[in-house]
């Protein structure tokens, strides 16, 4: 992975998380164990996958990571992307830079499949097949 795109992820942990998410740290026990799971919440092209191994491994405590889909996968409402285990303040702490990355790139993705859905259509509502004429 690029360094500029390890870079940036940093940056987000860090403007969203920085020293820890104290809400976490009062509520649940450091050894605590849990699961998660991340679920398309509508019709998308998938984009942004390649960066949950990266989040996760910068905060450690993960022991699972399961991505079920690769980037360009189209997906329907209610589809898992992916299933994550290990420490709950790590899981909790991680959730909403992962989900800013994967909405945001899976959003992009989306239109731009759209778009080029809708030129594949005008081009064929407007070409007509070439015919080569004799002189």
């Amino acid at each position: 992975m690029p360094s500029k795109i390890v870079d940036i992820v940093r940056q987000a942990l860090e403007e969203d998380i920085g020293t820890g998410d104290i809400t976490s740290q009062a509520c649940i026990p450091e050894n605590r164990q849990a699961a998660g799971h991340f679920l398309a919440r509508e019709t998308v092209v998938l984009a942004g996958t390649e960066l949950l191994p990266i989040i996760y491994e910068m905060r450690g405590g993960v022991t699972l990571l399961e991505i079920l889909h690769k980037d360009g996968d189209h997906l329907l409402e209610g589809d898992r992307i992916a299933n994550v285990t290990g420490r709950a303040r790590t899981l909790l702490e991680c959730e909403r830079v992962a989900l800013n990355f994967l909405q945001r790139l899976s959003g992009v993705a989306t239109l731009a499949n759209q778009f080029s859905a809708l030129v594949k259509e005008r081009i064929a509502e407007y070409s007509t097949p070439a015919r080569l004429r004799q002189a």
